[in-house]
């Protein structure tokens, strides 16, 4: 696995080309080897930073269950060779400032600074750094990956190894997203759960190999994200990530804590905090899986010609249905206004692309009561909400208005106008 990490990370096109067909000719196997690897590692990194929010100090650079596995060959046993043999990978890369998708990029305070931590704080600090440079490499042998599937067959060889590999990903993708493992004897208190952690970069992950390239996403990838269920998987676990979310802004403080007020808010803002930063990685992904024109250009222009079938217009309205119906429950609830500026602002363009192109009363039981609801009424309604509570966000919402203003021939003209009306009127007393 090492040797295929630094043909990777060599870039080198004819090399990754030879890769892709050997992973999609016979060797699924190593692929999937390097996934288990990966998720071990996001696992790790997870851990060491949940407990680095709790701080609880009975963590030990690694996850206890992790070492009981170690003996023999197998995925513990490559993550703690590849740690042993380069344990400097992050200093010859650039160390924590290299990526988001290793979860190193802003979360690893003080590691430069060893003078002023402590020398188990030290150790943490090194074995992130060489788990993060480890997810690095792993991140980019996918990317790389993913990339040579987008180039014209023609200028690659003639045959065509991309829906056996992104097959093997989306595996992938789905095992990392259905792993469970409980804490180790350390408990993590009131703080977000290391699996909300562990989600959220998950997610990172998906948006990096699936969305890397402007403009344009991985319709490979995306097509069997969709047949393997990882959309769906996708989605349950956004639908548990932001009502925990809610369910944190909203929860009031028990009186048997009230001398300890200050602390607890600070906890509940810290964990807060947390789960607005994982709910903004689902929104970036949502709000391409809704995007008609990025996914039905993607999917004509690498799957059209191609060995597979595929419905361009069936697979966005599916993809569609399915983002709405998760992001409807949230959408409407009364604390949505107190999520993150940029989780709310994917929402809004979200909506945004079902108000153009998904009949709402159709999509599932839970949005149609068998009449025509009043959408136009409905999406004002929230907005009103939304601007009671944070004036910013009239930005996001003005270019919806605009869409309302100019659908069916201006029919719902003059209610935007009201709208906007009544919401200035009271600036000019």
């Amino acid at each position: 696995m090492e040797f295929l990490l630094f043909l990777a990370a060599s870039r080198d096109y004819e090399w990754i080309v030879a890769l892709l067909k050997m992973f999609g000719e016979g060797c699924r196997g190593v692929l999937e080897s390097i996934g288990n690897v990966h998720r071990e590692v996001l696992w790790q990194i997870a851990l060491l930073e949940n407990e680095e929010q709790t701080g609880n100090p009975c963590m030990q650079n690694f996850d206890p269950l992790l070492r009981q596995r170690s003996s023999g060959w197998g995925v513990a046993s490559q993550l703690f060779d590849l740690t042993n043999v380069y344990p400097d990978l992050g200093c010859a890369s650039g160390g924590p400032q290299r990526s988001a998708i290793n979860g190193s990029s802003n979360l690893w305070p003080g590691c430069g600074h060893a003078l002023h931590i402590s020398g188990s704080s030290v150790a943490n600090c090194q074995t992130k750094t060489m788990l993060g440079s480890l997810s690095y490499y792993i991140s980019h042998l996918f990317l790389a990956l993913s990339k040579t599937m987008l180039v014209p067959i023609s200028c690659r060889g003639s045959y065509a190894w991309e829906s056996s590999v992104a097959y093997t990903i989306a595996d992938i993708v789905l095992n990392h997203l259905k792993f469970v493992r409980q804490n180790s004897s350390c408990g993590s208190g009131d703080s977000i759960p290391t699996k909300y952690v562990f989600i959220g970069k998950v997610i990172d992950f998906v948006n990096f190999i699936l969305l890397d390239i402007q403009d344009c996403c991985n319709a490979y990838v995306l097509k069997e994200f969709c047949e393997q269920k990882v959309v769906e998987e996708l989605l349950s676990k956004f639908e548990a990530s932001s009502k925990l979310c809610l369910e944190v802004s909203s929860a009031p403080v028990s009186p048997m804590h009230k001398k300890n007020m200050n602390a607890n808010n600070g906890q509940k803002e810290r964990t807060h905090h947390s789960l607005n930063d994982l709910l903004v990685g689902y929104g970036k992904l949502m709000n391409h899986l809704v995007s008609r024109d990025l996914v039905v250009s993607s999917f004509k222009k690498h799957l059209v010609g191609s060995k597979t079938v595929v419905d361009p217009q069936a697979a966005v309205m599916n993809l569609q249905s399915m983002v709405l119906e998760a992001v409807l429950p949230i959408w409407q609830h009364p604390e949505f206004s107190n999520c993150s500026y940029e989780f709310i602002t994917n929402v809004v363009s979200i909506m945004r692309h079902m108000y153009l192109a998904v009949k709402f009363e159709n999509v599932s039981s839970s949005i149609s009561t068998g009449e025509d609801p009043d959408l136009v009424d409905q999406l004002l309604l929230i907005f009103e909400s939304l601007l009671h509570v944070q004036d910013y966000l009239a930005f996001p919402i003005r270019d919806l208005l605009v869409e309302m203003s100019s659908q069916n021939n201006g029919q719902y003209r003059d209610k935007v106008l009201n709208f906007i009306i009544e919401r200035l009127t009271p600036c000019f007393g």
